[in-house]
């Protein structure tokens, strides 16, 4: 794995090193300029990784921050029943066009919703990118089909399991070469559930950015959760019919609390530290 770190003269490229000086001094400035500058250097990031890549010849991009990561979503005991579909009988509309919408609809539930059942384990030998092009013939993945998707997030507390339940998943091998009391994904196994909203809140976004063109990787929102205008169009996925889904750490306060952002008070934290409506070890065989 090739890691690079990233300054604002990687994120900014045409601004001279005396602007992004005075980017960075928020000195004297309210909540609200900080969040927006925040989430503008959050964008141009974005951008830059996505034109990054493509130059590269790569397709799929996880759009993410550093406490979440990217899964399969199975079925298992916390899941309700599917969905009310969302798409019309397609002999009840009048037009070859409207047919075969209400057909495309289809064929993307129906496949999403059947294949949870069938999709690998982490930490098995087959990854989520060998998945994606496996089934790349398929809904989501076609060529034709949206190259923006939007993926679930689970919100994970730092709520903590009995040691025991915690090392019972965890593979000798991880054992050997980690402490894992310092891992969030192996620590933490408690959950807002899959379908509270109020914690997991909105999606975040895979993109295929080969078929993006630089000219709309440059045209970024001012929305992490629905990146780039005109392309990405969902800033939510239910978790009935997605393949996949983003597991979302707090993790320990002193952890949360390095991260410079003005809306991570102790208080924010504290509400939301002790959440559990389910558990799950989807992840820890990584």
């Amino acid at each position: 794995m090739n890691i690079e770190l990233w300054g604002d003269t990687d994120i900014y490229p045409d601004r001279t090193p005396e602007q992004i000086k005075e980017l960075q001094n928020i000195r004297g400035l309210g909540a609200d300029e900080i969040v927006r500058r925040h989430i503008d250097r959050q964008m141009q990031m974005m951008s830059q990784c996505m034109k990054y890549h493509k130059k590269a010849g790569r397709t799929w991009v996880i759009l993410a921050d550093s406490d979440e990561y990217l899964v399969f979503n199975p079925k298992d005991k916390n899941d309700r029943p599917p969905m009310k579909k969302n798409w019309k009988d397609p002999n009840t509309v009048s037009t070859p066009d409207k047919v075969a919408t209400e057909n495309w609809w289809h064929r993307k539930f129906e496949y999403q919703k059947n294949t949870r059942s069938r999709v690998p384990r982490i930490g098995g030998n087959v990854s989520i990118a060998d998945f994606v092009l496996a089934e790349k013939n398929q809904h989501p993945w076609l060529y034709e089909d949206d190259p923006c998707l939007n993926v679930p997030r689970l919100f994970y507390s730092s709520k903590k399991s009995n040691p025991s339940v915690v090392q019972s998943a965890v593979p000798d091998r991880i054992k050997e070469k980690y402490n894992t009391d310092t891992l969030n994904t192996i620590r933490y196994r408690h959950n807002a559930g899959k379908f509270h909203n109020k914690f997991n809140l909105l999606g975040k976004s895979i993109v295929d950015v080969a078929r993006v063109s630089f000219e709309n990787l440059a045209h970024v929102s001012d929305n992490t959760h629905s990146p780039i205008k005109g392309v990405c169009k969902r800033a939510y996925t239910k978790y009935d019919i997605s393949i996949l889904r983003f597991n979302h750490y707090l993790g320990p306060w002193e952890e949360h609390a390095k991260r410079e952002d003005v809306r991570r008070s102790k208080e924010h934290y504290d509400w939301k530290a002790n959440i559990s409506e389910a558990e799950d070890d989807v992840i820890r065989e990584w």
